[in-house]
């Protein structure tokens, strides 16, 4: 078993370490990057939020081949564990792996693995394992043959705004399989095209619930702490550690740290993927506000997926409904009509009375007005 990393993007594409095993020519591959980057972009404008990194995915497999695939959220701790504990899986998804692969990996694997653990500790990097690897032995030397990881390409990315990690791990079953120079180069140009394009419909996303900063129990500073939440702190004090979207069943596609601190803390056992009951039986009364361990959420449709925000007690209320706040929103954002109706599921001219709505409640005739209105009661962070 060999372990070799990926310089990051200050280095030529077809640049790496490592003995070249299975190298090929890397020019199809070189010629193939551009017009898979156009294909995450049309994915991006086209498919729903809950769709997008799963095709994402199945387009990059056009031309780095694999067996399995497994990309989500991760924490270098659990939210509720004390020092010293291991990273943990907050959300995920996959291809051709088994349903109980990340529940495995968080109880079993995760704080001896130490190969995850070097992906983490050097973020940006391409990883890649080949060969016969096993891993450490014991818990993570049978993890590995019991789901046949014998060649693994891995990249971990900070999310931005999130305050969690963003990771993508390709699978092949076939020791002698191993990843190239040159598909590593390709994966970590896409990965990083791929992680900027979901945190762009996340901020999206994350325009519409907007309309849930009024009366609250929980605020996030300036310093990135969130009252309410005792001990630990929210990285970069953003709006984006303090949300989380979900399918209608509660399957997370999304989740910020301020908000998976709110979830330990009401179920200190909980492992991530799908909201607590109690969360996700409250979709029905939506929109609508929920108290949650000591924290005031707002919960709301965004287009085909759900929003959970921690909502701000010091914001001043618009005098708008929800779903005009988040049609002028991303209105004064530079998005059109027809595309903020397809963001918000909604026919163009359901928003443009949104818009008309908005502006006669706002007292304003015009873009810039609304867009100055709309400024004056953002919330604080």
């Amino acid at each position: 078993m060999h372990l070799e990393s990926l310089d990051s993007l200050d280095s030529d594409w077809t640049t790496g370490t490592g003995t070249g095993d299975g190298d090929g020519a890397p020019a199809p591959l070189h010629r193939a990057l551009g017009p898979c980057l156009l294909r995450i972009g049309q994915l991006a404008r086209q498919t729903a939020p809950a769709e997008f990194l799963h095709a994402s995915m199945l387009a990059l497999r056009e031309h780095v081949g694999f067996d399995a695939a497994w990309w989500g959220e991760v924490i270098n701790a659990a939210p509720a564990a004390g020092a010293g504990a291991g990273p943990r899986n907050l959300l995920h998804a996959s291809i051709g792996l088994s349903p109980t692969f990340a529940q495995e990996w968080n109880r079993d694997v995760a704080a001896v693995d130490t190969f995850a653990l070097s992906t983490m500790a050097d973020l940006g990097t391409v990883f890649r394992v080949s060969g016969h690897y096993r891993g450490p032995p014991g818990a993570v030397a049978e993890f590995v043959v019991r789901h046949r990881l014998y060649c693994i390409l891995t990249m971990t990315i900070a999310l931005e705004h999130s305050g969690l990690l963003f990771f993508i791990c390709l699978y092949r079953h076939d020791p002698q399989a191993g990843f190239s120079d040159a598909e590593s180069a390709f994966f970590a140009d896409v990965t990083r095209h791929l992680a900027q394009a979901w945190q762009h419909r996340v901020a999206d996303l994350l325009s519409l619930t907007m309309a849930g900063a009024g009366a609250g129990a929980v605020t996030v500073t300036g310093t990135g702490t969130v009252a309410g939440l005792g001990a630990g702190t929210v990285a970069g004090g953003c709006a984006g550690t303090v949300l989380a979207l979900a399918d209608h069943a509660g399957r997370l596609h999304y989740l910020g740290q301020g908000m998976a601190q709110v979830l330990a803390r009401y179920a200190p056992d909980w492992t991530g993927t799908v909201l607590p009951p109690a969360v996700s039986a409250a979709f029905l009364r939506a929109p609508c506000a929920l108290r949650l361990a000591g924290a005031s959420l707002w919960l709301e449709p965004v287009g085909q997926l759900m929003a959970v925000t921690v909502r701000s007690s010091t914001a001043a209320q618009l005098p708008l409904s929800p779903r005009e706040l988040g049609a002028a929103l991303l209105y004064t954002q530079g998005h059109s009509s027809k595309q903020v109706a397809r963001l918000l599921g909604l026919s163009p001219s359901t928003v443009r009375t949104y818009l008309r709505d908005a502006y006669r409640a706002l007292g304003v005739s015009n873009k810039i007005g609304l867009a100055a209105a709309l400024g004056r009661h953002q919330r604080p962070g």
